[in-house]
């Protein structure tokens, strides 16, 4: 080949590497795309972890305003209700309006003219107006629908909550909000106290023929009242069959709802209901061992009387005014008196010294009646009386004769007569029948139970009144209040004669005003309680009867007062000042006349009637039902 010729060089690469080039960019991109969305999961995992962590941020910073909320409401509710000094009441009766009305308010006895301080968020920084409720952007609500029924029932101020240097927040920057608030579960009806009537059983409640004792069990153990609506209509009693077993294990008010409804063991009270008296129903109330009066936390004062006084200290010693005990006082239950198995209840002693235990005269009277059956005859007088003794104590009383003393009778009593013929008054005779019957007139109130003994006789009950009136001397019969006739009264002859006859008139005038003392006594004379009746007007004359009847021409009753007269504050009765009727002198005007007033020839037609009055009633119709206790 010459020299100059250029070489020609024909490179060809095998078909087998020519088709394999395609696929390594195929894989490229694959592995790029697979990077890119590695990126991309990888970015959207750490987004939704980021979110999540800061919800959970925020949910913990929400928990931890919370707890922060719990502790400042524990920490004013200690400051301000923590003294015992303290007492607490709703704002629905202060002001208070729809979201407030259920704040909680706390009066400092110590202090009883400063303004209430309001258990709710806004208190640790200002005052709390309970007469308006704070704006829709600036509260929270805390009672609600899920809780009452109702909206926005209670709601309190957002407070905020700022930064004090934390880095990266400005000084005073708002972080947060909480809300708190403090209801009164003193203010709501514990429907859920069931019957623990079952649990009393040791005597004397369980000894032979004690029936009617046990069923006055309910009078002297806290049990649950029966919830009712707004109309009084019942709507759930704990203390049926079908509610019994549900009361003992009621823990939370939410759990009401499980009650049986009225009678029935299928219908459910339901959580609509229980809703709806969110405010007015509690499962239990507790208290606390609370001194209001401010001489510091109660104490087991059984182990140390001495705070109390001589005349506690005398009531604690129970041994002294009680029937004996008849187990010791280290047995398994306190110590029980030895009441026999047709007795009702323990019982007091009558007593006159501390601490004072005795019956209450809760209405007397006394008739004064003059006779002349011929003009040979004398003139004889019939002073017939009627007495009323109420047990007001919640425990029974040991039966025992009593006694009273009646002074004050009518020192000048004149006896006139009217000529039939001409009609011309002339006076007969003066009397005086403190005199006449002494100075005191003593009578006897004798216990004596019926043939056969009943057994509530066996003890004065609680609240029990009991009457006598007198029998043809000076002994009263026992559970009766018919006035007895003139024949059978406390009958005297008058010295001196007249020629007035039987058929003649005669009248009786009261010359001088009369107050009736009368002091209840034991029958040994020990002197338990002192009455003195109103002042009775003078008398110048009754209306003339004819002088061989059976004539009532004056007649001086009294009673104790009751709620029935104080009609402008019924609640008055027994709370004033001197109007205790277990005191040892009562308030003069404690004792009234009855209707008629206090003129005693106003009664002249005087008939002893049942008079519907809460401490008159007539004693053969009573039942345990009818008694009056209240101390």
């Amino acid at each position: 080949m010459p020299a100059s010729q250029p070489s020609t060089f024909n490179l060809q690469l095998p078909a087998r590497r020519r088709r394999s080039g395609g696929f390594a960019l195929l894989i490229t991109i694959t592995l790029l795309a697979f990077v890119v969305l590695l990126i991309v999961g990888l970015a959207t995992y750490t987004r939704i972890e980021t979110a999540i962590s800061g919800n959970t941020q925020k949910q913990a910073q929400a928990r931890q305003n919370a707890l922060l909320a719990l502790d400042v409401a524990l920490g004013q509710l200690q400051k301000n209700a923590g003294p015992d000094q303290r007492v607490t009441a709703t704002a629905e009766s202060f002001g208070g309006v729809t979201g407030t009305k259920y704040y909680t308010g706390v009066w400092d006895n110590t202090n009883p003219t400063a303004a209430p301080v309001w258990l709710a968020s806004g208190l640790e920084t200002g005052v709390v107006n309970v007469t308006s409720a704070p704006a829709a952007a600036q509260r929270a609500e805390m009672i609600g629908l899920k809780t009452s029924g109702t909206a926005n029932d209670v709601v309190a101020t957002l407070q905020p909550i700022t930064t004090v240097g934390v880095p990266g927040q400005a000084a005073g920057a708002t972080i947060g909000r909480y809300a708190w608030w403090v209801g009164d579960e003193g203010v709501k009806a514990a429907v859920a106290l069931g019957d623990r009537t079952a649990s009393v059983n040791y005597p004397p409640w369980t000894e032979a023929g004690a029936t009617d004792l046990r069923d006055r069990i309910r009078q002297q153990i806290s049990l649950g009242a029966g919830a009712a609506d707004a109309t009084g209509a019942a709507l759930f009693e704990p203390r049926t069959t079908a509610n019994t077993a549900l009361a003992t294990n009621t823990l939370a008010t939410s759990q009401l709802a499980f009650f049986n409804a009225g009678t029935s063991t299928t219908t459910k009270v339901g959580a609509t209901v229980v809703l709806q008296n969110y405010h007015a129903w509690s499962a239990n109330n507790f208290g606390v061992l609370a001194d209001t009066a401010g001489t510091g936390l109660r104490r087991d004062l059984s182990i140390d009387s001495s705070p109390l006084g001589a005349e506690a200290q005398a009531w604690l010693d129970y041994t002294s005014y009680m029937e004996a005990p008849s187990v010791s006082a280290t047995s398994a239950f306190p110590p029980i008196p030895a009441i026999s198995g047709d007795s009702m209840r323990r019982r007091y002693s009558v007593s006159a010294v501390a601490p004072r235990i005795s019956p209450v005269l809760s209405f007397f009277y006394l008739t004064v009646g003059v006779r002349k059956q011929s003009s040979a005859a004398p003139y004889t007088i019939s002073l017939r009386w009627g007495a009323t003794l109420w047990n007001p104590y919640s425990s029974a009383l040991i039966p025992e004769n009593l006694k009273l003393q009646i002074s004050g009778l009518p020192s000048a009593l004149a006896v006139f007569s009217v000529d039939p013929s001409t009609g011309v008054e002339s006076d007969d005779i003066s009397i005086s029948l403190q005199t006449l019957y002494g100075n005191p007139l003593t009578v006897n109130l004798p216990w004596s139970p019926s043939t056969p003994s009943l057994a509530d006789e066996q003890s004065w009950l609680p609240g029990r009144i009991y009457n006598w009136v007198n029998g043809s001397d000076a002994v009263g019969l026992f559970k009766t209040r018919d006035i007895p006739a003139f024949a059978n009264g406390l009958v005297m002859t008058v010295p001196g004669n007249s020629a007035v006859d039987g058929t003649s008139q005669i009248g009786v005038r009261l010359i001088n005003e009369t107050k009736l003392i009368v002091k209840l006594t034991r029958d040994d004379g020990q002197v338990l309680a002192t009455y003195q009746s109103p002042t009775y007007d003078t008398v110048r004359g009754t209306s003339p009867v004819t002088a061989n009847t059976l004539p009532q021409q004056l007649v001086f009753p009294f009673r104790l007062v009751e709620s029935f007269d104080l009609a402008s504050a019924p609640s008055g009765w027994l709370t004033s000042s001197g109007q205790d009727p277990r005191s040892a002198n009562l308030a003069p005007d404690w004792l009234r006349a009855l209707p008629n007033g206090t003129n005693p020839s106003s009664y002249g037609s005087f008939i002893l009637v049942s008079p519907d009055r809460l401490l008159d009633r007539v004693a053969s119709s009573h039942t345990y039902n009818d008694d009056v206790p209240v101390f």
